[in-house]
């Protein structure tokens, strides 16, 4: 794994000393076009996440997954 990688796709990161509900996990749930899903039992969490992500990366927000 290289930090500097800029075509990751998955993620997952979980607080050591926090709520058992701070944690967040990022899939691709399609590669063509790229739609990564974020999973998080906080749903706050999740849209910071992904309003992290869309600040940081571009894309859009939706809460569907593609058909």
């Amino acid at each position: 794994m290289n930090p500097d990688d800029t075509l990751w796709t998955e993620l997952s990161l979980r607080m050591r000393e926090g709520p058992a509900d701070a944690e967040v996990h990022i899939d691709p749930s399609s590669f063509e076009p790229l739609v990564l899903q974020i999973r998080s039992p906080n749903a706050g969490l999740a849209e910071k996440v992904a309003e992290y992500l869309l600040v940081s990366c571009g894309g859009r927000i939706t809460h569907e997954l593609p058909r």
